[in-house]
């Protein structure tokens, strides 16, 4: 948890509506002593994007007292789980709704597209030239299928979760560093790998079709139709690592993770752009009674896990927060994070 505070501001009176702007404002805000930057660079980028939402959504008039902006969140920094796009789309959310740009009038889809834009917009702020494939996945949930130069897909969320463990393994990623080598590879025409980069696009290709497949008949319902459904998703997520350590994307500590896995009996994978980072174990439903087991071995190895579920619920919007607590933000800065999920995934019709 980190908190943002926002002084009063004199903000140009026109709107900040590109994102690229917003770094040379900040620090032109901060040599005149007017904010003051942290010294890590994901909380200097955490406050550009306020600052940016701030200029841009909050009104003039709106603008004459403080702003403070509480965070809370248990996804890992810098680990390619996209904590900067929760970040982003929950803060967007936040100023949209502050600013007046959208209300519980308006329907869902008009809401979800205009917080999506921003968050995208936040996302550029942060990365320069995202996909938007990350922000979108955190505002609609579900399952998502992106490809370059092609609209985004979408399976709506109908009861189909998988279970896995997120596997930190406290390596640093350089994910630039491994996309350049893949590239390098695959324009040296190394003999397989281009062979092995198609076969991740189609293995990304099956589990796709497969939850939607699964979704469209209602097949999830029974019991030995959703163990087929996991073995299937096991399966796809072996080749899918096999085909990445090919292609020289994986590394030592994401192969421990993947061996202690397997000799507990499940499928594992290294998530984001591999060299460290984190790996992702499948949790078949009919499995779980080595869950325990994994995650101690995996522990004394010196990993950090974080049990969690695909495919859920997206951004959820609480409009009426004072109907859980009278002092609401002392009881969000303390309130257990089990807690806020609860609340957040009952919220989501209200959105």
């Amino acid at each position: 948890m980190f908190n943002i505070g926002l002084v009063r501001v004199s903000t140009r009176k026109t709107k900040l509506e590109h994102p690229g702007e917003i770094e040379t404002y900040a620090i032109n805000l901060n040599e005149k002593n007017k904010i003051k930057l942290p010294k890590s660079a994901e909380n200097s980028a955490a406050i550009y994007v306020a600052l940016f939402l701030y200029s841009s959504l909050i009104p003039q008039e709106m603008r004459k007292s403080g702003l403070k902006i509480s965070i809370r969140s248990s996804i890992p920094i810098g680990s390619g789980l996209g904590s900067s796009a929760a970040y982003s789309s929950a803060i967007s959310s936040a100023f949209l709704y502050f600013g007046g740009h959208i209300s519980k009038k308006m329907s869902q889809a008009e809401k979800l597209e205009i917080i999506n834009n921003w968050a995208y917009k936040s996302e550029q702020v942060i990365h320069g030239a995202p996909s938007g494939v990350d922000n979108y996945t955190v505002v609609h949930g579900g399952f998502v299928r992106y490809m370059k130069n092609k609209s985004i897909e979408n399976i709506p969320l109908k009861g189909l979760d998988m279970e896995f463990v997120i596997v930190d393994t406290n390596v640093p990623k350089n994910t630039k560093a491994m996309v350049m080598g893949v590239k390098e590879r695959h324009d040296k025409d190394e003999p397989g790998v281009r062979n092995k980069i198609d076969q991740i696009h189609d293995i990304s290709n099956s589990f796709f079709d497969l939850v939607s497949n699964t979704i469209d008949t209602n097949s999830y319902k029974s019991d030995s139709s959703l163990n087929e459904f996991d073995s299937k998703i096991s399966s796809l997520i072996e080749h899918n690592q096999n085909a990445l350590r090919f292609i020289g994307v994986s590394h030592e500590s994401l192969e421990d993770v993947i061996e202690i896995a397997k000799k507990h009996g499940y499928s594992a994978k290294l998530t984001g752009g591999g060299g460290g980072g984190c790996a992702l174990i499948h949790i078949p439903r009919n499995k779980k009674n080595n869950l325990d087991k994994v995650i101690n071995d995996l522990e004394s190895n010196g990993k950090v896990c974080y049990i969690t579920k695909l495919g859920v619920e997206g951004l959820s919007l609480n409009f009426e927060p004072d109907s859980y607590q009278e002092n609401f933000e002392n009881w969000f800065n303390l309130a257990p994070l089990n807690e806020l999920q609860e609340i957040a995934s009952n919220v989501r019709s209200t959105l």
